[in-house]
């Protein structure tokens, strides 16, 4: 039970706190149990390695070696931009049909801020979600924030809330929030509803419609964020400068997606972002990144007709948006050899990137959770709330 108790408490850190070195530098990992600090793993880092993991007892920690060596595999279809402008165009054919219903949102301020449930019409399914902002806002007085969610379907971190609009409401100054769902499902609805979603139209979504360039599932997802913009940016109380894209997961695969797709982003805050160079395999070897749609497609050569289309890469590389990124150096669904191969081809934006070398895809373990609270999420928040001010 003792030594139990003991390897608990064991962390660990390296001799670089972000974990990011350079071929011929040296890894030195260190265990702390109480007060004793002991050298457990040292190492030089070989060129074109990549992200290293490390497993001493109950704990972990990775690094990442030369990660601006890393490249996207295909290269960006030539008529990319032309494609999606012509989706676009198509989308935008279709009326809008805004439907607004105001809520009370228990718990939150509802006198200062206003939230509205929100359904617009788009392709094959609505955008719905949660639109929030400050009551009685001036005309051009506030930037928009349109967040996105994690992948999943019953989930509750994959819905939109209207909690999540008061709450990003209140960042900077006020903002206009718009909190959508990926799939333009029924904002509030049983969870029984979200389970047989989850089980029937929306089941294995992530590769539905593959076969093809206009009938991958992703081609409506990024549209509905487009359109979701389109809307908020005609209300007459945003500043008609600042739109920051906000996401997690499949939600950062968004916020890249629609930087790409839109220049009115003039911000992005990607987390664990997916959506990045899945058929690394190819230049880089080991297993793909989520959504993992390389290998669930029929031929190689049928999915590198598709999915340049629909890489991260070629998104984020059309943006100037100000770009802020976390990565986990220990995620193994978003991988960080591809996210650093979409930043690496954006060009044109200025960049700040975060790295966790004790995170996974999900935030780190009880034991570094303070660590990472007070350094990487501080960081985050106070860029979030500077751009927002």
């Amino acid at each position: 039970m003792i030594s139990i108790l003991t390897s608990a408490l064991v962390l660990l850190s390296l001799n670089k706190p972000d974990g990011v070195y350079s071929a011929g530098d040296t890894v030195k990992i260190y265990a702390t149990k109480g007060d004793e600090v002991t050298l457990v793993h040292e190492e030089v880092c070989k060129p074109g390695a990549q992200n290293i993991r490390f497993d001493y007892e109950d704990t972990c920690i990775g690094w990442v070696v030369d990660p601006e060596e890393y490249v996207q595999a295909l290269p960006c279809p030539k008529d990319f931009n032309r494609y999606w402008n012509e989706q676009k165009r198509i989308m935008r054919k279709l009326p809008i049909n805004p439907e607004l219903k105001e809520i009370n949102v228990p718990g939150y301020d509802n006198e200062k801020y206003v939230c509205y449930e929100v359904t617009l019409d788009c392709i094959n399914h609505p955008v719905r979600g949660y639109l929030a902002m400050p009551r009685n806002a001036a005309r051009k007085s506030l930037p928009i924030v349109i967040f996105a969610h994690a992948a999943g379907v019953a989930g509750n971190w994959c819905r939109a809330h209207a909690e999540e609009a008061m709450i990003r409401a209140a960042w900077g100054n006020g903002t206009i929030c718009i909190d959508i769902n990926a799939f333009g499902m029924l904002n509030d609805a049983p969870q029984a509803y979200f389970d047989i979603m989850e089980q029937t139209e929306f089941k294995n979504y992530s590769v539905k419609g593959s076969e093809t360039r206009e009938g991958y599932f992703f081609r409506t997802m990024y549209l509905r964020m487009v359109r979701a913009l389109d809307y908020v940016c005609s209300l007459p109380e945003w500043d008609g400068k600042r739109v920051m894209a906000y996401g997690q997961s499949q939600g950062g695969n968004q916020a890249f997606a629609v930087a790409g797709l839109d220049k009115r982003v003039t911000a992005v805050v990607g987390i664990v972002p997916g959506g990045c160079n899945n058929y690394g395999k190819l230049v880089y070897g080991g297993a793909d990144s989520w959504p993992v749609t390389y290998k669930a497609f029929m031929t190689s050569d049928l999915a590198k007709s598709i999915l340049p289309y629909y890489d991260c890469c070629n998104f984020i590389a059309q943006s100037k948006a100000e770009l802020f990124v976390e990565i986990g150096l220990m995620d193994t669904t978003c991988r960080p050899a591809s996210i650093y191969s979409a930043l690496n081809a954006n060009r044109k934006s200025v960049k700040t990137v975060i790295t966790s070398p004790w995170r996974y895809h999900n935030e780190p373990d009880a034991r570094y959770w303070d660590e990472w609270k007070n350094s990487i999420y501080k960081q985050r928040m106070e860029f979030v709330q500077d751009y927002l001010k």
